[in-house]
């Protein structure tokens, strides 16, 4: 506007030109100076020229980028980060542009473009576009932050196995109460920001935390850590509950000991599994001694014994059972504790002696027949008798044989095979075996003598038979007692 002497320039202020003219990417302005003569109030030599052409480079657009962020994996803090659209998304289509990358120092790190993988810690870098070529010097150009983020990714530090025996909340039912309290102290291990998820074995989601008493079944539970600065860095892990199975066996809750024996057996049967054993013997003041550690033990005193069967592994659950053992013993009978009263030809009486049999409760027994508690056995029939004195809980029988003394009140010697001869019965080879009998005809002629207990009498006198009639008889036994009396022959 200088000829015109129009809009002039103010040349003691900073000069902004409103009207640029578009040259391509650029704009250019030009500034004309108008130069008169002034003299006598009149104006002469005008002089019109162009003194200045103002240039204005287009600046460049660094495009702002997303945060390159990612999770540290590896625990190296580092992570090769995918720059691939990088420099495309800097510039966003603009050409005659070039990229360069600083670090937040200025220094200059790379021309051009990042190398794809990056691989960098969390830092920012400082990305440069510029002119290519430039009017301007330095060049024209506009920067703008790049951030790399490497995130800690949570890391599941791995925790013991928890075991608890089946019984430990009291209780026998496959289940035990875990306490979690440190569970999650444990797997952070100093770690933070983190938050846990916890997910049963059908994926269904658990409490979290845990609570502090966590009862449960044998189970392996799946953990999942995320990071609250970053979602996407989450790491995983297991962690096992198992309730171990307390030992299961049998043991009786009684045994007998026989004396007569020495010792006895005492035996864990049927165990479910390969368990480790401690037997003790309890003594009658609750004093313990060590009675063995294997499965059966052979013990020789009665009283009271209790065995601790042991799971073998990282966590020993116990099951602890007892057993009473009571001695008795197989019954001491001999002859001389057996007393016969009586000498009749019909009844007699048997009595056992039980102070001298042993420590055993005992019951009796006459002939096979059925056993009572009493020792006293009326109405015998003479002969040989056998005596059974049995052990009411396991011990044995011992049995004896005794000569019941007596005889028949008659007798028929009529070849027909019942009493054809008469005899005094229950006499035997040890006992009153040199016993004496003599039989008389009732008007004391003397008869027969009887030695033996196998001898008798088969009612001849010298080589005839004596008539039908009563007889007489004198029994001299040989621990010296004698008996008398008489019986019928008949014929």
């Amino acid at each position: 506007d200088a000829a015109r002497k129009l809009n002039e320039i103010d040349i003691t202020i900073d000069y902004e030109n409103l009207n640029p003219i578009v040259n391509g990417m650029n704009w250019q302005d030009e500034i004309w100076a108008s130069v008169e003569v002034e003299g006598l109030n009149t104006i002469s030599c005008i002089g019109l020229k162009k003194v200045a052409n103002l240039f204005i480079e287009r600046l460049p657009t660094a495009y702002s980028v997303l945060p390159f962020r990612e999770c540290d994996d590896d625990e190296d803090k580092s992570y090769p980060f995918d720059t691939t659209r990088l420099v495309q998304d800097l510039t966003f289509g603009q050409t005659n542009v070039s990229v360069s990358f600083f670090d937040s120092n200025y220094n200059l790190l790379f021309s051009d473009e990042l190398p794809n993988p990056y691989n960098s810690t969390s830092q920012t870098l400082i990305a440069r576009v510029e002119n290519t070529p430039s009017e301007n010097t330095p060049s024209c150009y506009d920067e703008t932050e790049i951030l790399f983020i490497v995130d800690d990714t949570p890391n599941f530090n791995p925790i013991p196995s928890l075991v608890l025996c089946d019984d430990s909340d009291g209780l026998i039912d496959q289940k035990a109460a875990f306490d979690t309290t440190s569970i999650e102290s444990d797997i952070l291990n100093g770690q933070t920001d983190i938050m846990f998820y916890y997910y049963d074995s059908f994926g269904n989601e658990l409490p979290s935390p845990l609570p502090q008493s966590f009862s449960t079944t044998s189970t392996t539970i799946r953990v999942k850590l995320v990071s609250t600065i970053n979602s996407t860095c989450v790491d995983e892990g297991l962690i096992e509950f198992k309730v171990i199975e307390k030992p299961l066996f049998d043991l009786d809750e009684e045994a007998v000991l026989c004396l007569n024996e020495l010792s006895l057996n005492l035996e864990v049967r049927n165990p479910s599994d390969n368990y480790t054993y401690q037997w003790e013997y309890i003594d009658e003041n609750n004093g313990r001694s060590d009675a063995g550690n294997k499965q059966i033990i052979n013990v020789s005193l009665g009283g009271t014994y209790e065995v601790t069967a042991t799971t073998i592994g990282n966590k020993g659950c116990t099951t602890t059972k007892s057993i009473e053992v009571i001695t008795s013993e197989l019954a001491k009978l001999s002859e001389k504790d057996v007393t016969i009263s009586g000498f009749s030809g019909q009844e007699n009486n048997v009595e056992v002696v039980v102070d001298n049999l042993g420590v055993g409760d005992y019951e009796f027994a006459l002939d096979n027949g059925r056993f009572q508690d009493e020792p006293y056995f009326t109405q015998v029939r003479p002969g040989m008798r056998t005596v059974q004195v049995r052990d009411k809980i396991g011990c044995g029988v011992a049995t004896i044989q005794v000569g019941v003394v007596g005889y028949y009140k008659y007798f028929s010697p009529n070849n027909d095979g019942i009493n054809d001869t008469w005899q005094i019965l229950g006499l035997k080879t040890t006992f009153n075996s040199l016993s004496k009998v003599y039989i008389y005809d009732r008007y004391g002629r003397f008869l027969k003598q009887l030695s033996g207990y196998e001898d008798f009498w088969d009612g001849n006198y010298q080589g005839k038979p004596l008539p039908s009639d009563d007889y007489w008889f004198r029994l001299e036994l040989e621990d010296g007692r004698i008996y008398t009396g008489h019986f019928s022959l008949i014929r």
